[in-house]
């Protein structure tokens, strides 16, 4: 996940086994081409823009791993926070097809398509989409508009952190 970024958690945190929703965040790595998708909007609605065509989406199985952070307030300005992940079997019918014409990231002469719904607006949840073709799997990344995950990227969160290990060691 080296594309992702570094999160400081302080010891208890790790302990405690809390867990971030960071974007690009692995959710598969295998053999088969990558299947590149985007969040973006559909006619004002939120949607997971994707380079699949009506041919390429009926070959294998499409698995969305749907990925939500989740925050309980704890004490002291703290809280615990963990990451729940579900994944939905995706059929070719549950997609909306995106002409051409519009202003899509991804270019068919018949268009492509895109899964459309108010959970791609969700700042607290984030996206993945998986081909499974004999066994194999597509090489896959976490696509999300959640930055809960920043405040354990800052200066401040790696002091707290390594404060909370006995400091820094040389």
């Amino acid at each position: 996940n080296r594309e992702s970024p570094i999160p400081y958690l302080l010891k208890r945190h790790y302990y405690s086994g809390n867990t971030l929703l960071l974007p690009n965040m692995f959710i598969s790595d295998g053999p088969l081409q990558p299947i590149n998708y985007q969040l973006d909007e559909v006619n004002g609605q939120p949607a997971l823009f994707t380079d699949l065509t009506k041919q390429s989406a009926r070959t294998g199985t499409l698995l969305l791993y749907v990925l939500q952070q989740i925050v309980h307030p704890w004490y002291e300005n703290e809280d615990l926070f963990r990451l729940d992940i579900t994944v939905e079997t995706v059929t070719p019918d549950q997609f909306t097809l995106v002409p051409s014409t519009l202003l899509t990231p991804y270019k068919d002469v018949n268009g492509t398509l895109a899964l459309v719904g108010e959970r791609f607006a969700d700042p607290m949840m984030g996206f993945g989409l998986v081909r499974i073709v004999d066994g194999h799997v597509s090489t896959q990344r976490v696509v999300t508009r959640c930055t809960y995950y920043e405040r354990y990227t800052t200066e401040e969160a790696i002091q707290a952190a390594a404060k909370s290990y006995g400091g820094f060691s040389k």
